[in-house]
């Protein structure tokens, strides 16, 4: 008869894979596959342990439902219209390293994946535990926390004394040229590179292309002197340029450092006695407009009255007096913006940048210094451009912004090249 379980008369009823929570045993009542025809026999639901579950939704009352009905005894409630019935509770699956699971004879298995559940026949399997939302957001949270530590410790650092802030010079295994390439060597067929010094402010040091060979100073390995150091006329001796260095910084800190036997030192400062990083603040990171035009106001004055040109002569006196036989080289500034510029005060700071470099300039020639003027080597090249060489503003990295990169620091060191000798 369809929807009856298959078996022969008299034969003996399977044993049930499943626990024994639903009622077809029992008279009067179907299960829901009897009732809908599905005719599965017991080893068929045996291997279809959903299908036991859907076994559970009667179309009879069970015992436990409120209300009963005379006909069926007593204590034998009845189903009402409309009224979903309360499925029954089901035992739950332990995972086979549970200590029930290995009473009962089970083995652990090491390949298995972890917080998976085994399934134990007529039993319900759980899905693997997944971590609790809450605990995912903090460890987020404590990620992004550390990383604005890190920025807001990068930006608040300011410029360690050059002569406390170590860094090796030059390469010591570095080979020299062969005899009769130039001076500044002791004989014998010992090497013949001119000993050299960088002096100066973020420019000389490198500040803008990293990796950085310090935190103090921000010098770095990309920066002109170290590229200078790579040619084979030149051994750098002293480098104790650093971010932050005024010209009397230079002269207080950095001078001393020079070898006296130095042959050829470079310089580049004076940015910061005009105020250089207050008016990038001002006028291009926090934008407050009456401390930008005071700002520039003030750098537009030292310019104009001689103090640049003043304070750049004491440094290149106060080398020469250290080193009487150096070189002197001063490197000048680019110009930062290409134009037409997105910044409202980009084109004022071209042009002050400008004044500058010819105050510095003057300066150097009339103390026996050579200028290099690398605006040339910039131009197009500033930011804003397709193919810039200076660093814009970034949140995410404060010691580059407004500096040279890579590249921009390549130009510098062929610039200086040509007149280095």
């Amino acid at each position: 008869m369809p929807g009856r379980r298959a078996g022969r008369p008299g034969e003996p009823r399977p044993a049930r894979a499943g626990p024994r929570h639903d009622l077809r045993d029992r008279p009067g009542v179907r299960a829901e596959g009897d009732r809908r025809g599905h005719g599965l026999s017991a080893p068929a639901r045996s291997r279809h342990p959903a299908v036991g579950v859907r076994e559970q939704r009667r179309d009879r009352p069970q015992p436990g439902d409120r209300g009963g009905d005379p006909g069926l005894g007593p204590g034998i409630p009845v189903r009402r219209r409309g009224r979903r019935l309360r499925r029954p509770r089901h035992r739950i699956g332990r995972s086979v390293d549970h200590p029930a699971a290995l009473a009962r004879g089970v083995p652990p298995d090491p390949g298995r994946v972890p917080g998976i559940r085994e399934h134990d026949p007529g039993r319900t399997v759980i899905r693997a535990e997944r971590e609790p939302a809450t605990r995912r957001l903090a460890l987020i949270g404590a990620a992004l926390l550390a990383a604005a530590t890190l920025a807001l410790g990068a930006a608040v650092a300011g410029p360690a004394d050059a002569a406390t802030a170590a860094v090796s010079a030059g390469k010591p295994d570095k080979p020299g040229k062969p005899p009769g390439g130039g001076g500044g060597g002791s004989g014998g067929g010992g090497t013949t590179e001119l000993e050299y010094a960088a002096v100066g402010d973020s420019f000389a040091a490198g500040t803008g292309a990293r990796p950085y060979l310090d935190t103090a100073c921000n010098r770095s390995s990309l920066g002109y002197p170290k590229l200078l150091d790579a040619d084979a006329n030149l051994r750098l001796t002293a480098f104790p340029a650093c971010t932050g260095a005024s010209t009397t910084t230079v002269i207080s800190s950095q001078v001393p450092a020079i070898p006296t036997t130095a042959k050829r030192v470079t310089l580049t400062a004076v940015g910061n006695d005009v105020g250089f990083s207050t008016v990038m603040q001002n006028c291009f990171v926090i934008v407050i407009t009456s401390s930008c035009q005071s700002s520039l106001a003030t750098a537009e004055t030292l310019i104009a009255n001689g103090t640049v040109a003043a304070n750049v002569a004491a440094v290149v006196q106060a080398i020469r007096a250290r080193a009487p036989e150096a070189k002197v080289v001063v490197a000048g500034y680019p110009l930062l913006f290409n134009e037409p510029s997105g910044y409202t005060w980009a084109a004022r700071v071209n042009v002050d940048t400008a004044a500058l470099n010819d105050a510095v300039a003057a300066a150097a020639a009339a103390n026996g210094a050579v200028f290099v003027d690398v605006e040339a080597a910039f131009a197009g090249h500033g930011i804003g451009s397709r193919n810039a060489w200076i660093n814009d503003w970034s949140w995410l990295d404060t010691t580059i912004g407004f500096h040279p990169n890579a590249t921009g620091y390549a130009a510098y060191a062929t610039e200086i090249r040509k007149v280095i000798g």
